[in-house]
């Protein structure tokens, strides 16, 4: 396998994320899940927008206009959103954090293994508008992305080195 080598972006983020968020497992899955969802920090929304946390109506921050893909009905269809734009990265790591205790109980308390974290994060649930159906992402193939990205990232986020 060839050696993964992060841009100085993935090279920030990982020495902020391991410093911010406990146990260990929590921030390698924080890790591995901003790694995907910027394709390698290579895509990142905006300044700091690293999962694609999409504007709620409470956010009062700055915001950006984005091209998406979202899986509605099965099929992956492309569109656009408005997507919180955070000025920092620990100010993006604190609110993936905050957001995580507060929509997705079941993946904190499994914070402790990342495997399961990742399975708790798209268990459907009542989000705070009523919405049956919301979960973290649409992929019906997330959770096993996720798992692939870990397997390829274990290395790199033990030794802290980012390439």
């Amino acid at each position: 396998m060839a050696k993964i080598v992060l841009n100085e972006k993935g090279k920030i983020f990982l020495q902020a994320v391991k410093g911010f968020l406990i146990p260990n497992h929590y921030a390698f899955a924080c890790f591995v899940q901003a790694y995907h969802e910027t394709g390698a920090f290579k895509s990142i929304i905006g300044k700091w927008n690293l999962w694609g946390i999409k504007k709620s109506q409470k956010w009062t921050g700055d915001i950006v206009l984005a091209k998406t893909t979202e899986f509605i009905n099965g099929v992956k269809t492309p569109t656009t959103a408005w997507f919180v734009d955070f000025p920092t990265c620990q100010d993006a790591i604190k609110w993936w954090d905050a957001l995580i205790q507060r929509l997705y109980k079941d993946a904190y308390d499994s914070r402790t293994d990342y495997k399961k974290f990742f399975e708790h994060l798209v268990d459907k649930q009542p989000d705070y508008a009523g919405d049956p159906d919301f979960q973290y992402a649409t992929d019906p193939l997330y959770v096993t992305k996720l798992l692939r990205v870990a397997n390829e990232l274990k290395g790199l986020y033990l030794s802290g080195q980012g390439g």
